[in-house]
């Protein structure tokens, strides 16, 4: 597969479970070690050398996992921090019927359909740690009928409610 630079480093990016000041170290190196490689041998196929994007960012992951002075930074990643996402064929309005979208640690995915379920989610009903819509259930929730930690609607149901 073909890459240009950015399009690499932002494939690369998205697939690593850390938080945005560690991917912005990252994402410095990479571009200097990719401009650094290009300096050196302009047909020399950097991309190929380094791999997919996700084998090296599975080797980032891994790295910010088992190495808590890897990019001077410390926090707890699970080795199953998987992402999963579900897209139903069926449309109304543009909007997918069902959208499941969720990402584990530090990779909030966002999920949009007539019913979305996300780390944040959008759609009539909605269930999510951040969840917007007509009905909304979640941690923080907002819409018509709001059943959420923090929940904010018509009809609010909460440990802090505003309706």
């Amino acid at each position: 597969m073909k890459f240009n630079k950015n399009e690499y480093i932002i494939e690369v990016l998205s697939l690593i479970a850390a938080p945005r000041k560690v991917k912005k170290r990252i994402k410095e190196d990479l571009n200097q070690r990719i401009d650094e490689a290009m300096d050196d041998d302009v047909y020399y196929d950097v991309y190929l050398n380094m791999g997919e994007p996700s084998e090296l960012a599975e080797e980032f992951n891994s790295n910010l996992e088992n190495d808590e002075n890897y990019y001077g930074v410390s926090f707890g990643l699970s080795r199953n921090t998987k992402t999963h996402e579900y897209k139903s064929k069926k449309t109304i309005f543009g909007l997918p019927l069902i959208h499941i979208n969720v990402g584990g640690a530090y990779l909030n995915k966002t999920a949009k359909g007539i019913i979305a379920i996300g780390d944040i989610s959008i759609g009539i009903l909605s269930i999510g740690g951040v969840s917007f819509g007509i009905v909304s259930i979640g941690g923080i929730g907002i819409g018509l009928l709001s059943l959420a930690g923090v929940a904010i609607g018509g009809l609010a149901l909460g440990g802090v409610a505003i309706g």
